[in-house]
């Protein structure tokens, strides 16, 4: 194996290495203990997280986050994500990686001052990524989706991206619906009722929808770390824009946008949904994924299902509303 006794220092793996500021987060709700050596990995937490309450009292997972290295040079591409079974890796470049441990609840990661100049980056690609995931391993399930809310009624956006789950579910708000996500939802395990949570604080719609929405050209749109260009909008910035962190799931509705298309709705299966859900699984133990599916087929059991064709916003709306007053197709 290498001598990784070689060289100058002597603590050449970082092993010792102290990670003395600490400081506790609630992502969705969730306990998420953040630990590192820099007060700006605190700060892009807090920006990630610092308007997210406590709402389920569990055992936090952790996210260690350590920054070590010289000064300068450019912020690290994009990371290059492997999984298997219960490890993820997260690797930028040589000094900037991570590894998370979905078993125990546990990440590290060792970063670059250089990966802390651009924040956006850091939080999407490492910190943002390590909470999530070691959230949805021990008590969320995912589901690729936008979230809305009309008469107490959850209904979930599922689609492909394209599909228009961000932009309809904008839209919808808009409309005095109260809005929950825009393109990740995760079912709370072990509900009796299927209930979902969501990042409300903020929406993220296509530089192009501003032609859909013009009230949208007084924001910016910025380069996502991606490299696609978004609109980023705190929804607390949206005048009469209603806002919920969590619903009860009564309509599962997946979407097909197409051209000229009048708005129509037609059931679906459960066989055929429970494959959309589950048909994305690239990470993580076996163990996982049962407990994910577990929850997918108790949605599924209580909520109504179906496929939407539709191509312009309020006429679906109109017809998605028709929906959940009278309770059928």
């Amino acid at each position: 194996m290498p001598d990784v006794n070689s060289g100058e220092s002597p603590d050449p793996l970082l092993h010792h290495e102290p990670l003395p500021l600490d400081r506790i987060f609630w992502p969705l709700g969730f306990p998420v203990l953040v630990r590192t050596n820099s007060e700006i990995v605190l700060g892009a937490a807090a920006e990630s997280w610092g308007q997210c309450k406590a709402r389920f009292e569990v055992k936090p997972v952790e996210v260690r986050a350590g920054v070590h290295g010289p000064e300068g040079g450019p912020v690290p591409p994009m990371p290059v994500y492997r999984s298997y079974d219960h490890l993820l890796t997260i690797t930028a470049s040589p000094n900037d990686s991570a590894v998370c441990d979905l078993r125990k609840g546990r990440s590290y990661s060792w970063v670059t001052p250089a990966a802390l100049t651009d924040l956006a980056y850091y939080r999407y690609t490492f910190l943002e990524a390590m909470a999530y995931l070691q959230i949805a391993a021990f008590y969320l399930a995912p589901i690729h989706c936008a979230a809305v809310v009309f008469g107490g009624h959850g209904v979930l956006l599922c689609g492909e991206s394209g599909a228009g789950k961000s932009s309809l579910a904008f839209a919808c708000a808009r409309r005095g619906w109260t809005y929950v996500c825009d393109d990740a939802a995760y079912l709370v395990r072990g509900k009796a009722e299927a209930m979902i949570v969501g990042a409300s604080f903020s929406i993220r719609l296509r530089k192009e929808a501003t032609q859909l929405f013009p009230e949208m050209e007084a924001y910016t749109a910025k380069r996502h770390p991606t490299g696609a260009i978004r609109l980023e909008i705190r929804t607390a910035d949206i005048p009469g824009f209603q806002t919920a962190d969590e619903a009860t799931v009564r309509h599962i509705v997946f979407l097909d946008r197409q051209t000229g298309a009048e708005p129509r709705l037609r059931s679906m299966s459960r066989d055929d949904a429970f494959a959309e859900f589950t048909s994305n699984q690239p990470y993580g133990p076996k163990s996982m994924h049962e407990a994910w599916n577990e929850t997918y087929k108790h949605l599924l059991t209580s909520a109504s299902i179906s496929r939407f064709t539709y191509s312009t916003l309020d006429a679906a709306i109109d017809r998605l509303e028709k929906v959940v007053r009278e309770g059928n197709l």
